[in-house]
């Protein structure tokens, strides 16, 4: 299992409807299932979006399976109006804004 930490801002306050969207892409599609996703937990601080996923398998291959499915390009088109790339400049796909992990601890 592998955890996923995406970074990104937050264009307003939009938790709810951030929230609504992935509840209904979670609930309502295949691409959890497809992805390989365990759980979702989505995060907010001082503007910034933070979405932590654990998925069976490797973030990559997760990504790979995903990316080009209509259901993922449709709810990340709906995201674009609440959500941009921490660095605009340096994005070109998801996988730009997966932070790196440096450390863990399990019990």
């Amino acid at each position: 299992m592998e955890r996923i930490l995406i970074v990104a801002r937050m264009r307003e306050p939009a938790e709810a409807e951030i929230a609504r969207l992935f509840g209904d892409s979670d609930g309502n599609t295949p691409l959890p299932e497809l992805g390989g996703a365990v759980s979702r937990s989505l995060f907010s601080f001082q503007g910034l979006y933070f979405q932590l996923m654990e998925v069976e398998g490797s973030a990559k291959e997760t990504m790979a399976q995903i990316r080009e499915r209509p259901e993922f390009q449709e709810l990340s088109r709906n995201l674009t109006q609440y959500i941009e790339p921490y660095d605009p400049q340096s994005w070109r796909s998801p996988r730009d804004a997966m932070a790196t992990e440096f450390y863990r601890w399990e019990r």
